[in-house]
């Protein structure tokens, strides 16, 4: 019996199709469903889907993934929020492990993608004009972010909180009012080949790359929560042009190294170590304009 797919949302709306056809000799092969989604629209079962045209304006949530193995293609088409900037545009569950999110927009929501969901993929989203967050990775670990775009969100371009063995790469954050990249108690991620350029729009205690929470040393405004970010690599990345900072360590954050990348003509310190005499964090193969500490290098 042919496996039919239900996409259910708040007007009861399904997209037609099998996403599992019988391909010649026999053999299922996934096939992709054209998907009709209305505001609120919940993916729940396995397979590929190819959004058929553009979303919103949305109240709350744009497009929620809750089932595993989920491929959403935007198909270029644009998932938008409403006036009051609430909920998320894409938001994946921590049920939707493995799901994939890619090509397209969100703009004015509370965050653009919300991504709880381990091994999950983000790629080739822009994420512009959202109240607080472009694209948010929330306690998962394994996500892949890649050729996405992070601008003009109120806070920050990227944020990684309680994140583990994330990979950001060939990403770009620009114009975001705080950070264009922030990890809060966030390990052992990799963030290389990545562009963080006028960043801290809204504060001069912002900047490109953030690494930790500390109430006592970068940005003394940040609100820390949970553990440090110890072990992250951040390699290969420009960081230039912010209003703040270009990469900051804060305060007792341990074990990263920060390698090759470019950090020149932020209006604050380009390169940043809160911790006495680096700590155990390395920098190495930088090129910069100003150190807070001669450990960078």
């Amino acid at each position: 019996t042919a496996l039919v797919l239900l996409v259910l949302g708040p007007l009861g709306v399904a997209a037609s199709g099998d996403p599992h056809e019988t391909a010649a000799g026999g053999a299922a092969t996934p096939a992709t469903v054209a998907l009709a989604a209305v505001c609120g629209t919940h993916l729940l079962l396995p397979g590929r889907y190819l959004l058929t045209a553009d979303v919103g304006p949305c109240p709350g949530d744009g497009i929620v993934i809750d089932g595993p193995a989920i491929n959403l293609d935007l198909g270029g088409h644009t998932v938008t929020g409403g006036a009051t900037g609430l909920g998320g545009g894409l938001v994946l569950a921590p049920t939707a492990v493995g799901s994939r999110v890619a090509n397209g927009m969100v703009e004015r929501f509370g965050t653009g993608v919300e991504d709880h969901a381990s091994a999950s993929v983000v790629t080739g989203i822009r994420a512009f004009s959202n109240l607080g967050i472009g694209i948010f990775v929330d306690g998962a670990r394994g996500v892949r972010v890649s050729g996405s775009w992070a601008n003009e969100n109120g806070r920050f371009g990227y944020y990684l909180q309680a994140a583990d063995r994330t990979l950001l790469a060939h990403d770009q954050a620009e114009f975001n009012g705080i950070y264009g990249l922030w990890l809060q108690g966030s390990s052992h991620n990799v963030v290389r080949a990545s562009g963080f350029t006028d960043n801290a729009t809204a504060t001069p205690d912002g900047g490109g790359i953030y690494l930790g929470c500390s109430n006592h040393g970068v940005d003394p405004s940040a609100t820390c929560a949970g553990t440090g970010s110890d072990g992250n690599r951040v390699a290969g990345n420009t960081a230039s042009e912010n209003r703040g900072f270009g990469i900051a360590i804060d305060l007792g954050n341990r074990g990263n190294r920060v390698v090759a990348n470019t950090a020149r003509v932020n209006r604050g310190t380009d390169l940043v170590d809160a911790n006495p005499g680096c700590g155990t964090n390395h920098w190495v193969h930088n090129s910069f304009g100003s150190r807070s500490q001669p450990c960078i290098q």
